[in-house]
């Protein structure tokens, strides 16, 4: 069976390598282990492709191509043959009779074309000065930020304009319910920390853990 590397993260508090990204290898139940403590770790779900299918997949495709360009060419008809005469039509023009003049009709009288003041110049209108576009203004976006509460809970992970949102880890100190839109009331207790997700301050999934990093649950809330 081919071994399948991945990145993820330990979310450890007692391990050295606590919030640092590393390398390992995932088992049969898609699962990884961290290398010091051998806790384990938060995987990002992420869809991949193994190199070999990716090169099958672009070989067909070229070959479809130039089967495709293949067909084409045999199909187009060979209309431009070189060396083929075009078979060219003369035109022979007839000559206008000449018109004889009438002794018994005046002559045309010619007036003299009047002459035409040149138009004064007119000016080009200037282009109007284009503003300079507004800068863009920084997103309140923050990665590995840390932030303690009154209650002595404790969170590390990514934040936005100061609120949980993204992936971290919480800290509990006390007995408290893991979230008010969790329709089982599951409550953490004094040790605990959960690995997960969280969508503007509210936890959206992740795996509760106790203080001797033993998975005690998987959390699924949604949005």
């Amino acid at each position: 069976m081919e071994t399948i590397k991945v990145k993820g993260i330990c979310y450890s508090p007692t391990c050295t390598l606590n919030g640092q990204e590393q390398d390992a290898d995932l088992n049969e139940d898609g699962e990884a282990f961290c290398k010091q403590c051998k806790c384990q770790l938060d995987v990002p779900t992420k869809t991949t492709i193994p190199v070999k299918k990716i090169l099958t997949i672009l070989s067909i495709i070229v070959a479809l191509g130039l089967i495709v360009l293949a067909g084409m060419w045999i199909i187009k008809p060979q209309t431009d043959v070189p060396g083929a005469r075009k078979s060219e039509v003369v035109k022979t023009e007839r000559p206008t009779p000449a018109v004889k003049p009438n002794p018994l009709q005046a002559p045309a009288v010619t007036t003299p074309a009047t002459k035409t003041q040149p138009e004064a110049p007119v000016e080009k209108a200037k282009p109007a000065p284009v503003a300079a576009p507004a800068a863009a203004k920084p997103a309140g976006n923050s990665k590995n930020a840390s932030k303690s509460f009154p209650d002595g809970d404790k969170y590390a992970g990514e934040m936005k304009d100061g609120i949980l949102h993204g992936l971290g880890t919480y800290y509990y100190k006390s007995h408290k319910l893991i979230s008010k839109k969790d329709l089982k009331n599951r409550y953490a207790e004094p040790g605990d920390y959960l690995v997960g997700e969280w969508f503007e301050g509210n936890v959206v999934s992740g795996k509760l853990f106790s203080g001797d990093n033993k998975l005690k649950e998987v959390i699924v809330i949604g949005r």
